[in-house]
């Protein structure tokens, strides 16, 4: 299987885990023709190569310039398939946060077609090797579902932002802002399970968004307290679209790019 991998804006540890986990069933049978991390980096040879010549290229990471852009159509014609992986190619990723400050990057779905998109920061194993085989499902339910601590229901008084010991009860019970309510499953409840409330790296659900994570803490708090709570918030794009911004419609409209 002749393959290339190209990684925009990004960590880089969505491709490490795409080959050193993921990929290791099929090593032996993969000729790597681009990946400029491990020396496999002359794009003119792949410029001349043969139209849908690639059986798949993956990209990992966002894209800010014109030739990161115009690589991606170089890809798009190259390769049968096409397969993003991880947030910041499906959607701006924490690079796309850079957007508050000015032009940031966009996320590779917004430049090309991708038949494969592959959320998380990075991507589980499984959810990788599940996409490679073509069995990678639509989720819609929430990360609560996978998750195994203890829920109730419960009122903030106030906010905390990481947990202050082993417990087995929900994060948003003790007051800790968790995204699992709005967040799609998948990923197992890694962070969770290793004591961290989630993030969102998965994608928000169907319909759902930062604004649907707000009501969800602002319907928790006690009226007296409401104001301190939001108070706290204090960088609350961060805390509520960390991965997701680049996508939002007040951030698009900015840079509206014409999918090829």
């Amino acid at each position: 299987m002749k393959i290339a991998l190209y990684n925009g804006v990004s960590c880089g540890g969505c491709d490490l885990v795409f080959f050193l986990e993921a990929l290791e069933p099929w090593l032996e049978d993969l000729e790597v023709v681009f990946w400029p991390e491990m020396g496999a980096s002359d794009p003119l040879a792949l410029q001349k190569s043969p139209d849908r010549g690639l059986d798949l290229a993956v990209v990992c990471g966002a894209v800010r310039t014109e030739s990161q852009k115009a690589f991606l159509k170089l890809l798009r014609t190259k390769a049968r398939r096409m397969m993003a992986v991880g947030a910041c190619a499906l959607w701006g990723g924490l690079p796309g946060l850079s957007w508050l400050a000015g032009e940031g990057p966009w996320p590779a779905t917004e430049v090309v077609k991708f038949e494969t998109q592959v959320p998380g920061c990075p991507p589980e194993p499984h959810t990788l090797v599940a996409a490679l085989e073509g069995r990678l499902a639509e989720v819609s339910f929430p990360l609560c579902q996978e998750c195994p601590r203890e829920r109730r229901p419960f009122r903030w008084r106030t906010v905390r932002f990481l947990a202050g010991g082993p417990s087995r009860e929900c994060f948003l019970a003790q007051g800790i802002l968790c995204a699992g309510p709005v967040t799609r499953g998948g990923c197992g409840a890694a962070c969770v399970k290793a004591g961290r409330p989630c993030l969102g790296c998965y994608g928000f659900l169907p319909g759902r968004g930062p604004e649907s994570l707000l009501d969800l803490v602002a319907s928790a708090l006690t009226p007296a307290k409401a104001e301190e709570v939001l108070e706290a918030l204090q960088d609350p794009v961060g805390l509520l679209s960390p991965f997701t911004l680049a996508i939002h419609p007040l951030v698009r409209r900015r840079y509206a790019p014409d999918k090829d």
